[in-house]
């Protein structure tokens, strides 16, 4: 049975392991050569589902950067922000920054959830930071993860599904 699927689906194949892949291209790099994205899993059905969640992701205009952590995107969002704020404000936002890579900044971005952010407010709380601090913090990951969807990172922002820090 040949694995080859219908234009720009890719192809699945079982290996030898037993387990199987499937691969597709998506696009060219810089250099000019293909771009293909690999894929694994226990069953076919598996990975048929990862290719189409990955063509989904990609037609939603969802770029897919595994590797990128949430230190690496909230240093370039803070690059960024420069402009839209003033100088006072902006020296002040590093300091909220700091408590955020602390607690996030080795997590990869596309995989952290509401329940990461409620954990991450949750330790802030404990290490006795103020409500205000705390409320600048989760103000701060909205911003950031609403920079990230903006930029095709991440489908939906978690901050905004996190609980809201009372008293």
């Amino acid at each position: 049975m040949s694995g080859k699927r219908s234009n720009g689906e890719g192809y699945v194949k079982q290996l030898d392991s037993g387990k199987w892949r499937g691969q597709l291209m998506d696009g060219y790099t810089d250099e000019g050569k293909k771009r293909v994205v690999s894929l694994t899993g226990d069953t076919k059905t598996d990975v048929l589902r990862q290719l189409r969640d990955y063509q989904t992701k990609k037609e939603a205009n969802i770029h897919i950067d595994r590797n990128m952590t949430f230190r690496e995107w909230s240093e370039k969002w803070y690059l960024d922000y420069k402009d839209q704020v003033q100088p006072s404000t902006y020296s002040g936002y590093k300091f909220t920054l700091n408590i955020l890579n602390k607690a996030l900044g080795v997590k990869k971005i596309s995989e952290i959830l509401p329940m990461n952010i409620n954990d991450m407010l949750s330790n802030v709380r404990i290490q006795e930071y103020s409500m205000s601090q705390i409320r600048k913090c989760r103000a701060m990951l909205i911003q950031i993860f609403d920079s990230a969807e903006d930029n095709g990172l991440i489908a939906r922002n978690p901050a905004r599904r996190a609980k809201i820090m009372r008293n």
